[in-house]
């Protein structure tokens, strides 16, 4: 009866393990198709990376990183994006113009989603909970290594989920949107 009701348990939290990395792997699919970011539109086809208009539809405030001849890298958020220049407004709260001949690389800073580290750490950590406070003095009676497991799987599940959030937060994608040609020589 033991070893069953381990066995039920361990399958339930593989299969919530599974849940949680099917959900990461597809954010927010279950939900509605207007509230996900892959909506269809009839869009105009995208603008080639070398050309400077793809920096006229970022929003004010989009975290960016410019790199310039000579290596020198800026970041800050868009102040203003003109058809010659573009302003960012930098930590400290200056302004710096950058001229589209001055910009080699232009890349968003993204910030990865909180869900999907949190839910697959949620489900890992359950899952080594479950099985450690299962582990616990093969001795004990049935209510008393039931309760281990509980607590076994709610310490491993908040854990868990607080190291993926944590990992989550740290991790940052740079999207790149400009690229400036190579000049022929």
């Amino acid at each position: 009866m033991k070893i069953r009701m381990s066995c039920c348990l361990g399958v339930a939290l593989s299969l919530g393990a599974a849940a949680a990395l099917a959900a990461a792997q597809e954010p927010a699919a279950w939900l509605s198709r207007g509230l996900t970011a892959r909506t269809e539109t009839a869009a105009a086809p995208p603008l080639p990376l070398n050309d400077w208009r793809r920096l006229l539809d970022l929003p004010t405030g989009t975290e960016l990183r410019v790199s310039l001849e000579r290596a020198r890298v800026l970041k800050g958020k868009v102040d203003n994006v003109t058809d010659e220049a573009l302003t960012l407004r930098l930590p400290g709260a200056r302004l710096e113009v950058v001229h589209s001949g001055q910009a080699v690389r232009v890349h968003r800073i993204q910030n990865d989603s909180l869900k999907n580290g949190t839910l697959i750490g949620l489900g890992i950590g359950a899952g080594v909970g479950a099985i450690v406070g299962a582990a616990q003095d093969p001795e004990n009676t049935d209510m008393t290594r039931r309760g281990a497991t509980l607590s076994g799987t709610m310490a491993g599940a908040t854990f868990g989920s607080l190291l993926g959030l944590l990992a989550d937060k740290a991790r940052v994608e740079l999207v790149l949107v400009f690229e400036r040609s190579p000049q022929a020589d």
